[in-house]
């Protein structure tokens, strides 16, 4: 006979659920930042083939593309990964409902989130949650992931 978890362990496992969650969600930012979707866009490849082509370790790139295999982002066989049907349709650049400048902006937030701790503490911006919008590009790519996010939000 099978009898329910008690309240405790269930609140439990909310906060190890959420206290972990930043490893899925870096592991989407890092293969959206490095253009991991777009590259598989074409077809199947290697850890090797796309670790020459996003200038990467192949290593690292095997570390995090097993990751990304693993929430289900990319699948694997024989070797070769390719994106799954949720990635193309949202993460590669073609896909009909792409996302992926969303999700870049999204990363520059989640970097500044790293230094709520001294916010806080300061009452101040931490001078570090400046360094994303440094690049000459910044201002275009907040402005593509606004776009992204309100043309396909669902009310």
């Amino acid at each position: 006979m099978m009898t329910e978890a008690p309240p405790e362990w269930v609140f439990r496992q909310h906060v190890l659920e959420t206290l972990r969650g930043y490893r899925t969600a870096q592991t989407l930012i890092t293969c959206s930042e490095l253009g991991v979707f777009e590259a598989l866009a074409a077809g199947p490849r290697t850890v090797a083939e796309l670790a020459a082509g996003l200038k990467t370790t192949t290593r690292g790139l095997s570390l995090l593309l097993n990751a990304a295999v693993g929430i289900g982002l990319l699948e694997k066989a024989d070797e070769r990964y390719t994106n799954t049907p949720l990635a193309a349709a949202c993460l590669a650049q073609d896909g009909p409902y792409y996302l992926s400048h969303f999700v870049k902006r999204e990363g520059a937030f989640y970097r500044r989130w790293s230094h709520l701790t001294a916010a806080v503490k300061t009452g101040q911006r931490p001078k570090e949650n400046t360094r994303d919008e440094e690049p000459d590009d910044w201002v275009r790519g907040f402005e593509l992931a606004l776009y992204s996010s309100e043309q396909w939000s669902v009310n």
